[in-house]
């Protein structure tokens, strides 16, 4: 059963101000050793929460990896190597390339509305500036959103980043196929992330 937050939680308010952010792509996506996410997820109950972790455990390469533990999970999720550079943010699974061979970015410049871009995985677009995300973790200005279609189609997410913090929620909806109790056909699945707590320390260099 998925918990149902109040309303106001997610709610994009686009405010005025210009259709360009001014910071590079790595200043949503802040990377450093131990550098720590922590989300409240959708899948989970007052009763029985389910919390996702994000945490930056080595160096690889121009890089890092980022290990993802879920709570429900017996077992840590596939690490993923993420690096930020200004070509864009590239998040990736960290033992294999992407399946044409090219960098998977989440985020590219420039930051300007509407703008877009394809992976292997689908397309990208960015679809407001200036957001406004309220979440367990507080409420965070000036977040840019990104919105991916699948390839297949049958995947959306809807993610808020914010400068200076990174992935502060994520939406996703996906087609499941195949119904339960003698259902015919597919149906729409929803999985939420709200950011309940993080640290973000400065990026070194030659760390």
């Amino acid at each position: 059963m998925l918990r149902l937050f109040p309303l106001w939680i997610g709610t994009l308010l686009l405010t005025g101000g210009t259709s360009q952010a001014t910071e590079r792509p790595g200043d949503y996506f802040p990377l450093a050793l131990a550098n720590r996410w922590q989300y409240e997820s959708s899948e989970g109950t007052p009763i029985s929460p389910v919390t996702e972790t994000w945490e930056v455990v080595s160096r690889k390469g121009a890089g890092y990896v980022l290990r993802i533990q879920q709570s429900l999970l017996a077992r840590d999720a596939p690490a993923e190597f993420v690096s930020a550079s200004s070509a864009g943010v590239v998040m990736q699974p960290s033992d294999t390339g992407s399946e044409d061979g090219q960098p998977q970015f989440i985020l590219k410049p420039p930051l300007t509305l509407g703008m877009t871009w394809q992976t292997s995985a689908g397309r990208y677009e960015i679809t407001a500036l200036h957001a406004l995300a309220a979440v367990p973790a507080g409420v965070f200005e000036d977040c840019i959103e990104v919105t991916f279609w699948s390839r297949n189609g049958q995947a959306r997410a809807v993610t808020l980043y914010a400068p200076g913090v990174g992935m502060v929620q994520r939406d996703e909806s996906f087609t499941l196929l195949g119904g339960l109790g003698g259902e015919a056909g597919p149906r729409q699945g929803r999985v939420s992330l709200w950011l309940t707590e993080w640290h973000v320390g400065p990026a070194i260099a030659d760390e």
